[in-house]
């Protein structure tokens, strides 16, 4: 894993999308983390977007617990 200042670089996205490569590249911005770079390998776009999505995740998470 790889963790880049935002401020610092001076790579642009493109370059950093390159080198994921199986491992995440966490992006902070005064220290603090506030993206994620991430391979998404064998997935299709809706499955990447709704599981990013904090509503859906929340209703999962419900959803289970009452299960």
């Amino acid at each position: 894993m790889e963790i880049v200042e935002m401020t610092d670089t001076t790579v642009d996205l493109a370059e950093h999308a390159a080198k994921i490569a199986g491992a995440p590249i966490i992006v902070e911005y005064q220290g603090q983390p506030v993206a994620a770079l991430a391979p998404v390998d064998n997935t299709d776009l809706e499955t990447a977007c709704l599981s990013t999505n904090p509503q859906i995740v929340d209703l999962i998470e419900r959803s289970r617990t009452s299960v």
